[in-house]
């Protein structure tokens, strides 16, 4: 059985083995197992790349929500193969800095926000029955001004984001045509 190229175990929530990925794009007949059996039947907690054979995905970090990748190093990696998994490694560390970032701001701000309209809306309210939370109309503010503020910066990395994702597909292409040319001769 011929090992997928671009394999991804989904090591901390859903069980996926080489062999259910092998024959993905495969018809199935009756008398093999279904992807959905091939799954379930599958190894749990594998994180180890060089163990699995292929790419293993993580939780998602806490902060920046981005699942972290721990890369498959084939034994025979070739120069165009390493400069791909590389890239692809440049693209994660961007985003997962830019999502940091803008989360860890993001969350303060919101903070402040709020914490400042509560100030404002009951400073002179004796009632300490009273609500003490905003309307989805006041938080409309925040999140309006937050965008409207942050517009530059997210249209800066949406940019460098297809810059590096059209690059990465331009990589994967050139990998997909080098292994295909080699498994031919």
């Amino acid at each position: 059985m011929q090992r997928p190229i671009n394999c991804a175990l989904f090591s901390h929530t859903t069980r996926i083995s080489n062999y259910a990925l092998s024959f993905s794009n495969k018809r199935y007949s009756s008398d093999r197992k279904t992807k959905k059996e091939a799954i379930k039947e599958a190894p749990v907690g594998i994180s180890d790349p060089q163990e699995s054979g292929c790419d293993c995905i993580g939780p998602s970090d806490p902060v920046s929500n981005i699942r972290a990748v721990n890369y498959f190093l084939p034994p025979n990696e070739t120069s165009l193969q390493q400069l791909y998994r590389e890239s692809r490694q440049v693209t994660e560390k961007e985003n997962h800095d830019f999502w940091t970032d803008h989360n860890v701001q993001f969350k303060k701000m919101k903070a402040d926000f709020i914490q400042k309209r509560l100030h404002e809306k009951y400073m002179s309210s004796e009632d300490h029955e009273v609500p003490r939370r905003l309307t989805a109309e006041e938080m409309s503010e925040f999140y309006k001004g937050f965008l409207d503020e942050n517009r530059k910066k997210h249209m800066e990395y949406n940019k460098q984001w297809y810059r590096n994702n059209f690059k990465n597909v331009f990589l994967a292409a050139k990998v997909w045509i080098q292994q295909n040319l080699r498994t031919k001769r």
